[in-house]
């Protein structure tokens, strides 16, 4: 997006669903702003000015990877949920999801694709 916005930037007319707009309107509204710095905040968020660096993501999962081997399977849980959060904030498209000790990433769509095994976690009540 430019860095100066308003009447003199692109237009584009778009077609909206029946219903559509009263809930483009009512998320404006909650979020105190127009309509349309609402509906360019969610297109932002779908497609970012730059896309993120994938092996950055990738050494990002892998340093979690170590933090994830002295944790507890619940702490391993939140702190999987806390990354894809943390990186879909920054315009990623993946999915981090831990089930028993496997650890799945999910990145451009699902064509890339990385499964990791750790041992064991240690107890809860340690």
């Amino acid at each position: 997006m430019s860095a100066k916005a308003g009447r003199g930037s692109d237009q584009f007319v778009v077609r909206l669903p029946d219903g559509m707009r009263d809930r483009i309107k009512a998320a404006a509204e909650t979020n105190n702003r127009s309509m349309n710095a609402e509906i360019v905040a969610t297109l932002e968020k779908e497609y970012p000015a730059t896309p993120p660096d994938i092996h950055q993501v990738t050494v990002e999962v892998l340093q979690l990877l170590g933090l994830l081997t002295v944790m507890t399977e619940q702490d391993r849980i939140k702190t999987v949920s806390e990354k894809e959060n943390e990186l879909r904030k920054r315009g990623v498209n993946c999915e981090i999801s831990m089930h028993k000790n496997t650890l799945k990433l999910l990145m451009a769509s699902g064509n890339i694709k990385y499964e990791f095994e750790l041992q064991e976690a240690p107890p809860d009540d340690l």
